[in-house]
């Protein structure tokens, strides 16, 4: 079974955190017909830095503080 990445759940689903997630993978670059996997789909997101956008705080697979001092 195909995964599908979050800009094609975004366009067949009406929930608000579908939209939310397909936004983010949208503004990072991803394309509705990516076959990226879903790890580089979470890194893509995860790097974003754009704190000014609406979105940040609840954009998806963001790390929590101790998560992010435990990596670095």
């Amino acid at each position: 079974m195909k995964t599908q990445n979050p800009l094609s759940k975004g366009l067949k689903s009406t929930s608000l955190r579908a939209s939310v997630d397909a936004h983010c993978y949208m503004c990072m670059g991803g394309e509705k017909d990516d076959t990226r996997t879903q790890k580089s789909v979470v890194e893509l997101i995860r790097v974003c830095s754009s704190e000014i956008c609406p979105l940040w705080s609840v954009r998806p697979f963001t790390r929590s503080n101790s998560e992010d001092k435990a990596g670095n």
